[in-house]
């Protein structure tokens, strides 16, 4: 599956690249872009170290057997949605003044001459990005290698385009309306990966032994005959079940209250920092009820 992996890609390398669009655009209004290198330097480094862990994770994975396969996506899965949760709730706080901040530390770092503190920016924003991209594409990598790596070539080739108009536009880029809308793909993509890990959870809990009582059992099967476009093999059913996990088809019952539960949560948050005036007082009042 290519569309999965090309969207995930996409999503956290265009977060990377505008955070170093909003460093360079900067060092250019300020008449300094000598210091561009240190940017470049702070990219290079989180790159090198993120293709590093995600080799590490490869190599660990073909050594386990079936049950820690399955273990070990779990946890992976479990990790990875606690990182989106964390960036869904760190963008909802911070997208008013993250440009203003970044603009800040540089100023700092200029006038305390600590300039490898721009590279260290340059690190953070790129190796931030690159760490989810590896925990995301796990399961995927280790289901279809090739889908994965085509599909994360091609969404890096599309940040690269899109990095080279941020460059010359990151003054008149709507960050706000950007994080809100990323929010959104993230909040899609996290409670997909959760219903993964819930999966493989209860699977491996089974391999040892245990049962998980009604809750492991089928809470519908929707699953279409053999050759039907919504099919999980076919283009249109894997796109689906890329975006929204376990829950497609025939999810568990733990599995699809996860999903739901995670929905409810996260995406009431969201609607409160990012809804319209007139869905802000209806979202307040469930707030303070709960």
């Amino acid at each position: 599956m290519v569309v999965y992996p090309y969207v995930v890609s996409l999503r956290e390398g265009l977060e990377a690249a505008l955070i170093i669009a909003i460093l360079i655009g900067y060092l250019a209004r300020i008449k300094r872009p000598d210091l561009n290198k240190y940017v470049w330097w702070g990219v290079g480094g989180a790159i090198a170290l993120s293709l590093g862990l995600g080799a590490g994770i490869w190599m660990i994975y073909g050594e386990l057997g079936e049950l820690g396969e399955k273990i070990f996506e779990a946890g992976a899965a479990g990790t990875a949605v606690i990182v989106l949760t964390y960036m869904i709730f760190w963008m909802a706080k911070n997208a008013k003044k993250i440009k203003g901040d970044l603009e800040e530390k540089i100023d700092v770092s200029i006038s305390e001459k600590w300039l490898l503190r721009i590279a260290f920016l340059a690190f953070i924003a790129v190796f931030r990005e690159g760490l989810e991209t590896v925990l995301f594409l796990t399961a995927s990598a280790f289901s279809n290698p090739i889908g994965t790596l085509i599909g994360a070539a091609g969404g890096f080739a599309t940040v690269i385009v899109i990095g080279i108009f941020l460059l010359r536009g990151s003054k008149r880029l709507p960050i706000r309306k950007f994080f809100s809308v990323t929010s959104v793909l993230l909040l899609i993509f996290a409670a997909g990966i959760l219903s993964y890990g819930v999966h493989e959870g209860i699977e491996a809990v089974e391999e040892m032994g245990h049962e998980v009582s009604w809750l492991g059992g089928e809470a519908y099967n929707l699953t279409p005959a053999a050759g039907s476009v919504f099919h999980p093999d076919e283009a249109v059913g894997s796109v689906i079940q890329g975006l929204i996990g376990k829950v497609y088809l025939s999810p568990e019952w733990l599995t699809l209250f996860a999903y739901l539960i995670y929905w409810a949560i996260v995406g009431t948050y969201l609607l409160k920092v990012y809804a319209p005036t007139r869905y802000n007082g209806v979202v307040e009042k469930i707030f303070r009820k709960g």
